[in-house]
């Protein structure tokens, strides 16, 4: 069966990574954030479940959060949140000790809807852990609403666009009565599916024209090499006022958190840039044990340097060949120098990589190679080809079906991908001398999207393997086609 966990690894190392931009202490909105008149302060029972399921490894918690979350409104596009009390609170799938639950209560947290980023801009206070500021945004992004009753009320139905940690997306939002309803329709990278079923959130308002309640579920699919989705849950229920005053952000020294930010690869944090040189030399100080936000700082200079220069790529490379053990923190720097080059925009860089995928000595680098060219933003059809090349020659199984997994996915980011693509994968599927990799072959079909493979795809919704059979049917979640 394939081994398909390293770059499972890789999606989650890239939903980390997304998740870990914040931004610097700035004084912007500083007028608005200290005059503005937010109003009765309402108490929220809320309870928010993020958890991931990656095929074949069980599903785990990544966030799970309840309490009494304590929100003010100035009938605009500001709000005032934080927690009063944080009754249980679980990352990770570890259960988080009394003075980490103590540490985010009572912490104000200023948020403002810039329209012309379609996104929330949020500042926490100064001593808000850092640590859990991009969850919160994160949170207070999905139970704020961005568009106000009247203007629903006009309209009946509004289309939008927004933006979160992950990216762009659009959504419909309908009013029936007191009740509106937000349905995601489309996240605008190809690589994220929104469930057909799991896809709303409901908010219930008042008789004063404040929420009531939150409630719903959605699903995100990620079109990786191992089906990965992640399941966000929250329930907020109205349970009266606070009786407590809810202290403003001093937005002078508030650390600000935007999703737009995020969304454009962009952080102002000065205490995030740092040179390529000195980038190359904190890579040797990664272990296992090394603080994420750190890594995380280490790889965004590495690729911020390569969206300048693509040609330190080569030292990129160099420096990967020079890291010969596999241990784990050998493993954690050798993940960090390849996700540079796996988000770096230049389509050479894709090719480095295809290169890499041949000449690594061991299967973890050339995994880690193949998944850089599985997610690079422009891959070129010479790393295409070189992952067809792979997938056919390579008596490895891991190798070869992870290679066909990238080749599909490159050939979903290019307008035109070499023709051999759908001709290789269809041949792949019905050689039985590939048998050992034909969940993959499938599975890679999805990855690309075309509607050539749709009658394969039917055909082995029936196939006697319960693998093959899940792949079709996963695969044909990304068949643009209205019989699907």
């Amino acid at each position: 069966m394939l081994k398909k966990w390293p770059l499972a690894l890789a999606v989650l190392l890239i939903v980390c990574l997304s998740i870990w931009f914040f931004g610097n202490r700035s004084n912007r909105d500083a007028a608005k954030t200290e005059s503005a008149d937010m109003g009765l302060t309402l108490s929220y029972e809320t309870r928010v479940v993020v958890r991931q399921r990656v095929e074949g490894q069980g599903e785990a918690t990544v966030i799970d959060i309840q309490g009494q979350l304590d929100q003010a409104w100035d009938k605009g596009t500001d709000y005032l949140s934080r927690w009063a009390i944080v009754n249980d609170f679980v990352l990770m799938n570890k259960e988080q000790d009394a003075p980490t639950k103590e540490s985010l209560a009572n912490q104000s947290i200023h948020s403002h809807y810039m329209q012309t980023d379609h996104a929330f801009a949020h500042d926490f206070q100064d001593d808000f852990p850092k640590e859990f500021i991009p969850f919160h945004a994160s949170l207070l992004h999905r139970t704020l609403l961005p568009i106000s009753l009247d203007e629903l009320r006009r309209v009946g139905t509004l289309a939008a666009k927004e933006r979160d940690e992950v990216g762009e997306y659009e959504v419909i939002y309908t009013l029936a009565g007191d009740k509106v309803t937000k349905q995601w329709t489309r996240y605008l990278q190809d690589a994220i599916k929104v469930d057909r079923n799991e896809n709303k959130f409901v908010y219930l308002f008042g008789s004063d024209g404040r929420l009531d309640s939150v409630s719903g579920n959605l699903t995100l699919h990620y079109r990786q090499s191992t089906p990965t989705r992640f399941h966000i849950s929250i329930e907020m229920k109205r349970i009266g006022p606070s009786k407590a005053v809810m202290a403003q952000v001093d937005a002078a020294k508030a650390v600000r958190y935007s999703e737009a930010d995020i969304a454009k690869g962009v952080s102002s944090a000065s205490q995030s840039v740092i040179s390529f040189e000195e980038s190359f030399r904190l890579v040797d100080s990664i272990t296992e044990n090394s603080d994420s936000a750190e890594a995380f700082r280490i790889f965004t200079s590495l690729k911020n340097a390569l969206n300048i220069d693509p040609s330190k790529a080569k030292d990129v490379i160099d420096k990967i060949n020079s890291i010969k053990d596999r241990d784990p923190s050998s493993r954690r720097r050798l993940s960090v120098l390849f996700g540079a080059l796996a988000q770096a925009k230049d389509p050479g860089i894709s090719n480095l990589l295809a290169d890499q995928a041949e000449t690594c000595p061991d299967n973890f680098c050339k995994i880690q190679a193949i998944a850089g060219v599985n997610s690079h933003p422009n891959p070129t059809s010479d790393a295409l080809d070189k992952m067809l090349d792979i997938s056919q020659k390579s008596s490895d199984v891991e190798i070869a079906g992870n290679a066909l997994l990238a080749a599909g996915s490159a050939g979903s980011r290019m307008d035109t991908p070499v023709s051999e693509l759908s001709d290789t994968l269809i041949k792949t599927v019905n050689d039985p001398q590939k048998i050992a990799i034909k969940a993959a072959a499938i599975a890679a079909m999805g990855n690309h999207g075309s509607t050539d493979y749709l009658p394969v795809l039917q055909k082995n919704l029936n196939d006697p393997s319960s693998t093959n059979r899940s792949a079709a049917a996963y695969s044909m979640r990304y068949i643009p086609d209205p019989t699907v």
